[in-house]
């Protein structure tokens, strides 16, 4: 008896003492059974046999043993694991393996194009690679690239574009030759590359403003031209165009407004066609294509950065793109190095559209398809969509002069409007200025019926004209004038009402004039007068 309770006092000392120094010994790491149970037995029947010792050795083989037996087997076998990381979310696992790629780079006339330094980076940054080398006959390879993660391939060579891929490498376990094989340009047959990724010592639109397939552009916009080289200047100012994408046909459609010369656009092959609509420009289908000129270099001031790379083409003389208020209606434009079309009905058999010769610095020509701004083929166009014009016109100001103040065309009166009424472009004029339209010329802000002239102090005195103090008069009804466009104004935003004489006497110096417009009265874009702003007062000089 007294040799077993020796046994368990030693026994319960030796557990306060493992309690006191932490986690349970490394014999609870086995999942076994034995271990597990052993803890369990002896702490559970050793509070019950001994009352008299201190409660210290009882409480804590009781309570320590407990705890510890449960958690230390559960969380023992995931700190095993432990030194084996988990993938990260950004990997896989052809990331682990290796493997070779290689290809060839032609210039634009098919040729092997030695000295071409080729740089390849992968484009995951878990994953890193970078490797140049130089092509020799034409050729380069790359080996231990990573699989499975995208890698930019990079072309270039001193005087030729730079050209560039963006590839996902195989992991190509069988080692076949053509697995990854990336080439810039072709030899002229079918192979892994393309001729417009040929590198090109012809000078080309890299990057232009307003942006490609752009929307909600703004009628009045620059734009801005940047070049894979230097250019010659003279060469770039005079070829640049803009033409309509395609047949429109505006809110107010002018019947005298036709294109001069449309053409087809069948791979390099053009035909002419005559127009009659606002418009005609290339389509993306491989039906009938046509485009009619609207502006030209004439139209635009050029300005260049230093040295000679990028530049901007800015309207000149207030002129814009034609739009209209309707969405539906807004005409689409493309800009293009496309500028001079003629016809001539007696050859009935019109001439083709002149593509412009671009030159660098050097002197190197590019006849056509002069634009790569993406990774795919070049093109010989950008378009972009405008956007609407919902502004409705206003009288800005009336300036009366009588034939007394020195007017030269009897009394007359200039009426500014607050926007243009009429655009006059290369493909024709935009309004509906001395158009009838439908019969109908109540939108025309040269009809004089749509002017009424009030005028007090003074009156009509001579020449058979009405007299006798303050009166209001429809312009054209009453005192058969007319209305035509200010020619000093290049701007298109002023007319003038005329006497149907010079000798005609309708005001004095000094007279108050008050000129009302009716708000039928429409801009290029089909917006009415705004009635509340359709009239203004001025004294008569």
């Amino acid at each position: 008896m007294q040799r077993s309770l020796s046994f368990t006092l030693i026994t319960a000392a030796t557990l306060s003492l493992l309690a006191a120094c932490g986690p349970a010994p490394t014999q609870n790491v086995d999942p076994s059974a034995s271990p597990s149970a052993e803890p369990t037995t002896v702490p559970s029947a050793t509070p019950s046999a001994v009352a008299s010792p201190s409660s210290a050795p009882s409480a804590k083989p009781s309570a320590t043993p407990t705890a510890e037996a449960t958690p230390a087997p559960t969380a023992n076998p995931g700190a095993s694991a432990t030194p084996t990381p988990l993938p990260s979310a950004t990997s896989d696992i052809s990331v682990i393996e290796t493997t070779t790629f290689n290809g060839k780079v032609y210039d634009d006339t098919n040729a092997p194009l030695d000295g071409v330094t080729i740089k390849a980076r992968s484009l995951n940054s878990s994953v890193p690679f970078e490797v140049t080398t130089t092509t020799a006959g034409g050729t380069y390879s790359f080996n231990n690239a990573p699989s499975g993660v995208q890698i930019e391939i990079v072309a270039s060579r001193s005087g030729f574009t730079t050209r560039r891929r963006i590839e996902v490498l195989k992991s190509n376990k069988q080692g076949d030759p053509n697995a990854n094989k990336y080439d810039f340009g072709t030899d002229g047959s079918d192979g892994s590359g393309s001729a417009a990724n040929a590198l090109s010592d012809k000078p080309e639109v890299v990057s232009i403003t307003p942006g490609r397939n752009a929307s909600g552009i703004d009628p009045k916009t620059t734009f801005v031209l940047n070049f894979s080289e230097p250019m010659d200047r003279n060469s770039v100012e005079d070829a640049f165009s803009v033409h309509v994408f395609e047949d429109q046909r505006l809110s107010i459609h002018n019947q005298d407004f036709r294109p001069r010369a449309r053409f087809n656009l069948t791979g390099n092959t053009f035909n002419q066609l005559m127009g009659y609509d606002f418009g005609g420009g290339y389509s993306d289908s491989d039906s009938i294509n046509t485009a009619s000129l609207v502006w030209d270099e004439s139209d635009f001031t050029a300005t260049w950065n230093a040295d000679d790379t990028q530049v901007t083409f800015t309207f000149a003389d207030e002129k814009l793109l034609p739009t209209d208020k309707d969405s539906d209606k807004v005409p689409d434009y493309m800009a293009t190095f496309y500028a001079g079309l003629s016809f001539s009905v007696a050859d009935a058999g019109p001439s083709e559209p002149t593509g412009k010769t671009l030159k660098d610095k050097s002197g190197i020509l590019r006849r056509d398809n002069w634009f790569k701004l993406t990774d795919g083929n070049f093109e010989s166009y950008f378009k972009f969509a405008i956007k609407t014009d919902e502004v409705k016109p206003q009288v800005t100001s009336v300036i009366a002069t009588s034939s007394e103040g020195g007017s030269l065309r009897g009394d007359s009166i200039k009426v500014r409007f607050s926007e243009r009424m009429l655009i006059d472009t290369k493909a024709g004029d935009i309004g509906a200025s001395n158009n009838s339209i439908n019969g109908d010329r109540n939108m025309d802000p040269t009809n004089p019926d749509l002017y009424t002239v009030q005028i007090t102090r003074g009156g009509f005195n001579t020449n058979g004209m009405p007299a006798g103090g303050p009166g209001t008069w429809n312009w054209g009804q009453d005192l058969a004038g007319t209305v035509v466009f200010d020619a000093d104004d290049l701007t298109r935003k002023t007319v003038l009402l005329l006497p149907n004489s010079t000798s005609q006497e309708i005001f004095q110096r000094s007279d108050v004039i008050k000129v009302t417009v009716s708000s039928g009265v429409v801009d290029p874009a089909g917006n009415t007068m705004e009635s509340r702003n359709a009239d203004k007062t001025t004294t008569a000089g």
